[in-house]
C-alpha cells in the first residue's frame, strides 16, 4: 500500500462514515415533518431542497476530514503497547493492508 492510498482510503473512509449516519438523520428529520406536520409537509420538503441538503452534507464531511490527506501516514513499525487497555485498542486494530495507516 502506498502512502497516497493510505491517506485516501483513511479521507475517504471517515468521510462516508460521517456521511450516512448524518443521511439517516435528514432521512429521519423529513419523516418527522411529514408525519407530523403533514399539511405544510408539500411546501417544506421538495425535491431541490433533499437535493441541496445531501450536496451540502458531502461538501461538509468532505472539508472535515480532509486532514487526513496531511495527518495520516503509512508506518511498517511494529508498535508494542503496555498491558494496559491501550493494548485492547492496538488488539482490535484491522489486521489488513488498512492496519499500518496511523495518524502522524
Amino acid at each position: 500500500m502506498t502512502e497516497w492510498s493510505c491517506k485516501l482510503t483513511t479521507a475517504t473512509l471517515y468521510t462516508v462514515s460521517d456521511y450516512t449516519v448524518w443521511l439517516i438523520i435528514a432521512v429521519t428529520v423529513e419523516r418527522y415533518i411529514v408525519v407530523c406536520h403533514a399539511l405544510t409537509a408539500r411546501t417544506v420538503c421538495r425535491r431541490r431542497r433533499a437535493l441541496a441538503v445531501i450536496a451540502a452534507l458531502l461538501a461538509t464531511f468532505i472539508a472535515l476530514n480532509l486532514h487526513f490527506l496531511w495527518t495520516v501516514e503509512l508506518s511498517n513499525a511494529q508498535v508494542r503497547h503496555p498491558a494496559t487497555i491501550w493494548s485492547l485498542v492496538a488488539d482490535s486494530r484491522p489486521q489488513g493492508d488498512f492496519a499500518n495507516c496511523q495518524r502522524s
